[in-house]
């Protein structure tokens, strides 16, 4: 029930009680109460409730706002309703305390945000808002309203500030739930309440609200103002911090405020004003100066606040400090927070602290702060900065939440800091550097420090030499110490001699040494470096007093491939430590050629519940030459990505890991390790990786599997495939196994498998299509690429001209012919001339081959179906016969089953995506398990197998199997049923059905029959155990063979009754009788025929079982539409074998 609006306002005890309400049943906005603001875009709807209606304006946020004072023992209660998930752009608040009638302006208040978050975690908070900073104070279940939420959220604050909010979404208001407390006294009194809402057009009458009550007490202002502080920011200026807003019209009087030094002189005062909007903080500007020497004291007096409280006069003491110019190396850049996030205990923003080691004061005033880039300049604010303080500058956003840890200065902006290669600049007013820091990710230290969270933090502030050896990862367990002594703070300084940590070509011409530390410019100028071989070199200026890097300029481009090294004597650091003479490898890479650099590990999966690997992809890649190597402008690819490759330079005989960039340090600590930008993802169950030369050449191919796993355990994740034999690059499944090192895998050292296993296999002609009337691709079982084809010979039988030859991959070769191929011609193609990459030869193939044509139905038959395979295993399969004088191209054929309820094809899985072409009397068969067929069935012919992805799931008990070919039309269909194996199968399973005779309908159950048990119940690939081809037809009707022994051992199992008739449109019915004239079975009941077929017998009897062994009379009647009948009695012998 609704009830009207009440607005109750009484004394009590000097407390001011007050409740506002409205449940909107009075339909208008305009009275009881009297809301404000943006009504035109708000509607009281036909549910009596207020709904944004915002349909005709562009704006993108509103707001509706009423009178109301309660902030102490309040409660606020209210239904809302979005109906649409919340996000950054669409979201709704409700304001429960606010100073101004606008609340979507500058204010000071309170508000609950309901949503306003990316993804789903959308949660309902309270916040405060200062001016325009919004500050959140509590968070709420995560995902709590991220989905069309609706309900009622109720707020209570008592007297002491102690805020709880809590939540309703059950729709049934089965009971609140808390969704955070906090105690926040910063704001406490309120003049309006109301909701803002945020939108895009879509969503411009989405957002209701309801039931809205407000009760509490006013606030009642009976504390006298005080002064929290008074400061000199500037010779002339005085700064005064109040506790709360203080009354204009006292406060900035310049009677209220005397300013003496301390032998009593005063020093006028000519200006006062607020800073800024802000009437808690009053700057006095003085017409003479503070006194540099002296105590300077201020004495403050009859300022009042807003509520008409009288301050206590007050006295304070004003020191002013002699301000002094900055030298280099006064001020330091102390800490750097450049990668926050996760944070671990701090703010998740950049900061950068500075520090005062000098024991001058330093005005910062117009002082520039910035990094590399060229819009990262920044001026910093008049501040003096006094001996030994820490500052922490950030972005003026950010400054309330880092001021609890020190001083903060707060920027109109701040610089986006690299967390890797960045440079930071203080510069004083006339634009001297003052301090520079160029910092690396590497200075942290630590792989978990790098990953974000932790500040970089200084030393040593008094260490002569910049560089990394003075710079390292906090240690703080916040993750950095803003505004006070670092975490790592160290005096002593470095001992042990610097070392040369990288030697870096730039291009072909010049070498740059990276020194473990900075050095002294005069030091790396007048150092000896050697080189061997020897090189003519000069040294390039150095513009900085330490740098810890030298460039050596080559008087000739450095030829490429050979390995030079290059050693530093006679250069010293600052505290004296001499550079370590230890000769530095260095060169030009060579690019690689064909099989010069390899891949020989693949982690495609990984698991770190399984194995101690990271839970990060690699490759390991290895060169095999005694060059140096490099695969700067070189690809690495599978078969959607490539991706270009930088400088990586490989030692003779090294392997290096090569990762995704944000796995690097994680493989770093097994060996050199880089990062790959578009790093192509390695699919778990294979994928097909080359290496490629900067002109696409292939270098080195593995199109890998994870059947290549030793077990199944170690496929299922964890572990990497290792290359047995670096000789045998080619070797596939036969030169792959699981890793046998106990952590899973051996990334950037030697293989656990390694060890001889040459190629002796010749490459294998496994098929030859005609991809038109003059190309042919003729597949091998391995890479051929080896191969020189100007040497391959090929011959053709009837003769063709040959026009050229191609790889296509590394497995085929495209044939390119003059002379066109004709239609249902079966041509036979020898070749030889081929070479695998171990250099093994083919001797000379043969294919057989014609162009293809279109298929019509019954062209392609289904021969033989298992669907219902050995327990344990997924080797269902369906072979297919080309019964007709075509060749038939199966690229885009489908399997399908057949859903009854839906009368459509179901299920359908492609048979191959590729030239596959099926010659005259040629089969197919479809399984998606070669292995476990050739294991489960021994007569098999492999080169008939097609191995699909998936096939369709068939049914243990009754079925379809359908076949179409890639226009959709139905090539042939078999409904099937397991009663129509033989009775003396008693269990099915891995038992295929066969085709006794492709001539006869697929559909005809008499057509099918139980594989034979001599065979292993299946035939994949061979003709069917069970075929028979009936060929007696002398008479109308005959029998064969005359004797038959049902025992499924692939002979004479089936009696077939063949017929040929006179005409067509007899009806028949076939019954078989023993010999003592009593019914055995119907085998068929008034079935019109063809005229001319065959039916089997089994030699089962109408309730399923084997009929005993004997003579049987097999009845033969039909008849005839105009009249004519006819019967026949043939004798047949069923026998059995002992």
């Amino acid at each position: 029930m609704k009830h009207a609006l009440i607005a109750v306002c009484i004394f009590c005890f000097g407390a001011v009680f007050g409740q506002t309400s409205d449940n909107f049943t009075d339909g208008n906005l305009h009275t009881n109460p009297t809301w404000l603001g943006d009504t035109a875009l708000f509607r009281v709807n036909p549910s009596m409730q207020l709904q944004l209606w915002d349909t005709g304006s562009t704006k993108a946020s509103t707001y509706i706002s009423t009178s109301s004072k309660a902030i102490s023992n309040a409660t606020w209660e209210f239904f809302f309703k979005l109906d649409f998930a919340p996000s950054s752009t669409n979201y709704a608040s409700f304001y429960l305390a606010s100073d101004k009638q606008d609340l979507l302006g500058s204010l000071q208040g309170y508000f609950i945000r309901i949503g306003g978050q990316t993804g789903s975690v959308d949660d309902i908070g309270l916040y405060k808002q200062s001016g325009t900073t919004k500050t959140r104070l509590t968070t709420g279940r995560q995902g709590a309203v991220a989905t069309n939420p609706m309900g009622w959220i109720k707020v209570t604050r008592d007297s002491l500030g102690n805020w709880e909010v809590f939540s309703d979404t059950s729709l049934i208001r089965s009971g609140y739930i808390s969704e955070g407390t906090i105690l926040n006294t910063d704001i406490i009194s309120s003049e309006y309440v109301g909701a803002v809402c945020v939108y895009t057009s879509t969503r411009n009458s989405l957002i209701y609200f309801d039931d809205i009550t407000v009760t509490g007490s006013f606030y009642s202002d009976t504390t006298k103002p005080r002064v929290l502080s008074a400061a000199a920011v500037g010779q002339k200026t005085i700064r005064v911090n109040w506790s709360e807003r203080v009354d204009p019209a006292t406060a900035l009087d310049t009677v209220n405020y005397r300013v003496y030094d301390a032998v009593g002189r005063t020093i006028k005062d000519s200006i006062i004003n607020f800073l800024g909007t802000d009437s808690t903080v009053v700057e006095i500007h003085l017409a003479t100066a503070l006194n540099e020497v002296l105590m300077n004291f201020i004495y403050v007096e009859n300022v009042f606040d807003r509520s008409g409280n009288k301050q206590d006069t007050s006295a304070h003491r004003i020191p002013w400090f002699r301000v002094d110019s900055a030298i280099k190396g006064d001020i330091i850049i102390n800490e750097i927070m450049c990668d926050p996030s996760p944070p671990v205990a701090l703010p998740n923003t950049d900061w950068t602290e500075i520090f005062n080691k000098s024991n001058k004061t330093i005005s910062l005033k117009n002082w520039e702060f910035s990094d590399a880039s060229s819009t990262g300049q920044v001026k910093l604010p008049d501040y003096l900065i006094k001996p030994n303080e820490h500052v922490v500058l950030c972005h003026q956003n950010d400054s309330a939440s880092l001021a609890p840890f020190g001083k903060v200065l707060a920027l109109s902006k701040f610089p986006a800091l690299n967390v890797d290669d960045e440079v930071l600049t203080l510069k004083d007013s006339s634009g001297k550097i003052i301090d520079q820091v160029h910092y690396y990710k590497s200075w942290y230290g630590s792989s978990e420090k790098s990953d974000g969270g932790f500040t970089l933090e200084l030393i040593n502030p008094n260490h002569p030499c910049p560089g990394s050896d003075n710079w390292t990862g906090s240690n703080s367990i916040d993750g950095g110490t803003p505004g006070k002594l670092n975490s790592v703070y160290n005096t002593s300084l470095p001992t042990g001699s610097p070392t040369i940590i990288k030697a870096e070509l730039e291009g072909d011409s010049a070498l740059t040494l990276h020194f473990s530390r900075s050095l002294p410019q005069v030091e790396l100028l007048g150092g000896v470096y050697a080189l061997n071989p020897v090189l003519a070199f000069s040294i390039n200026p150095i513009s900085n007093d330490f740098s810890d890097k030298v460039t050596l300029k080559f008087s000739a481009n450095l030829p490429k491939g050979i390995i030079y090294t290059v050693s530093v004597s006679g250069v010293k650091d600052c505290f004296g430590n001499v550079v370590d003479a230890t000769p530095f490898p260095f060169g030009l890479g060579e690019t690689p050629g064909k099989f010069e650099v390899l891949i020989t590990e693949i982690f495609s999966n990984p698991d770190q519940t399984k194995t101690q690997m990271p839970e990060f992809e690699f490759l390991e890649i290895y060169n095999p030459t005694n060059k140096l190597i490099t695969l700067q402008n070189c690809f690495l690819a599978d078969k959607t990505t490539h991706a270009k490759l930088s400088n990586i330079v490989i030692q003779p005989k090294e392997y290096v890991i090569l990762c995704e960039q944000k796995a690097v340090n994680e493989f770093k600590p097994f060996g050199k390790t880089y990062g790959v930008s578009s790093w192509p993802s390695l699919n778990n169950s294979g994928d097909d990786m080359t290496l490629k030369m900067p002109d696409s050449t292939e270098i080195h191919r593995v199109n890998y599997l994870d059947a290549w796993h030793s077990t199944t355990e170690k496929k299922a994740g964890g572990w990497s495939l290792e290359m047995i034999d670096p000789k045998n690059p080619c070797g596939g499944s036969s030169n792959w196994k699981s890793s046998e090192n106990a952590i899973g895998g051996t990334p950037g050292k030697i293989n656990s498998i390694n060890g001889e296993n040459p190629d002796k296999e010749s490459p294998e002609l496994l098929a030859t299509n005609a991809l038109n009337d003059t190309t042919l691709l003729l597949s091998f079982s391995e890479n051929i690429t080896s191969t020189d084809v100007t040497k391959v010979v090929l011959g053709f039988e009837p003769t063709l001209s040959l026009s050229r030859l191609t790889f296509s991959g590394s497995n085929s070769v495209l044939v390119y012919l003059v002379t066109k191929l004709q239609l249902r011609t079966i041509y036979e193609v020898r070749i030889s001339g081929l070479y695998d990459c171990s250099g093994n030869s083919s001797p000379t193939q043969k294919g057989r081959f014609g162009l293809p044509e279109a298929a019509e139905n019954n062209d392609v038959v289904i021969n033989e179906v298992l669907f219902d395979s050995y327990t344990g295993y997924s080797s269902d399969y369906v072979e297919i016969y080309n019964r007709s004088p075509k060749v038939l191209n199966l690229n885009n054929w489908s399997l399908c089953t057949y859903d009854p309820l839906k009368d459509t094809l179901s299920g359908c899985k492609k048979l191959t995506l590729e030239a596959t072409d099926l010659l005259p009397e040629g089969m197919k068969l479809m399984n998606k398990n070669n292995s476990e067929i050739q294991q489960l069935y021994p007569k098999n012919n492999p080169k008939a197998f097609l191995k699909m992805e998936t096939l369709p799931t068939f049914s243990n008990d009754e079925g379809v199997v359908i076949l179409i070919n890639d226009s959709g039309v139905i090539i042939d269909r078999f409904d099937y049923n397991a009663d129509m194996h033989n009775a003396l199968i008693k269990d099915p399973d891995g038992v295929a059905l066969e085709r006794l005779d492709y001539e006869r309908s697929t559909q005809d159950p008499t057509n099918w029959h139980s594989a034979a048990q001599t065979v292993g119940f299946g035939t994949p690939g061979l003709p069917n155990s069970q075929f028979f081809q009936s060929a007696d037809f002398s008479s109308m009707v005959t029998l064969e063979p005359q004797t038959f022994s049902p025992d499924n051992d692939g002979f004479d199992d089936v009696l077939n009754i063949n017929y040929e008739l006179d005409k067509s449109g007899y009806v028949a019915s076939i019954s078989i009788f023993d010999a003592e004239g009593r019914k055995v079975k119907d085998l068929i009941k008034s079935q019109l025929l063809e005229t001319k077929g065959t039916i089997s017998w089994e030699g089962t009897s109408d309730n399923g079982l084997r009929a005993n062994s004997g003579i049987y009379v097999i009845f033969f009647e039909m008849y005839h539409p105009d009249g004519e009948t006819q019967q026949f009695k043939k004798a047949a012998v069923l026998a059995v074998k002992f």
